[in-house]
């Protein structure tokens, strides 16, 4: 062999020896990229399970607190829709504070509808599974006003009125301490 072959082998050695290298830099550059966006990934999906775990402490937490409200709620709110107890416990509550009652009133009824439980409440917003019932209580025979007032501290009492809603007090044109009353309440249920 020449030296000028000899040179012309070594050039051309070199040459695959440079392109080898530029492709193996390309390769070893896209691994790195390829890994880098795996890692990337990972920590991605670490970062989201730490959230999630977090939420979950937090939602523990808050169950944690609010059971024992829960408890207490299902303790005070009635689990049936009983009219005539709510209205006995409402005459009870008028013949205790000497008001008088003459009328109740319920909203009109679908009874028969097999799709729909309750059929006169309404389902309270953004609490799942409460329903609300009105009542409209009257009177048209006159109270005194204290006996009035003891009457509402009686309802404010009871369990099943959870709230009242509307008050009407029309005071009687002769005797001024004498009120016709009309009170719109709210029972609240849990089928």
């Amino acid at each position: 062999m020449t030296a000028k072959q000899l040179y012309y082998t070594l050039i051309g050695l070199c040459v695959v020896l440079l392109i080898g290298l530029a492709g193996s830099i390309y390769l070893g550059l896209t691994m790195l990229d390829r890994q880098a966006d795996e890692l990337r990934q990972a920590e991605i999906e670490r970062e989201v399970i730490d959230i999630q775990g977090l939420s979950l402490l937090r939602a523990l937490n808050e169950i944690e607190e609010f059971s024992e409200l829960e408890e207490v709620a299902q303790r005070i709110i009635p689990q049936e829709k009983d009219q005539a107890r709510t209205v006995r416990e409402i005459i009870s509550i008028s013949q205790q504070s000497g008001a008088n009652v003459s009328s109740f009133s319920f909203p009109s009824s679908d009874l028969g509808d097999e799709d729909d439980i309750v059929s006169q409440a309404l389902p309270v917003a953004g609490i799942p599974g409460l329903f609300e019932l009105e009542i409209t209580i009257q009177d048209t025979n006159g109270t005194g006003f204290n006996q009035f007032i003891a009457f509402l501290e009686g309802l404010e009492q009871n369990r099943r009125t959870s709230q009242v809603k509307s008050v009407t007090i029309n005071p009687d044109s002769e005797a001024r301490s004498v009120v016709e009353f009309s009170i719109n309440l709210s029972v609240f249920i849990r089928p």
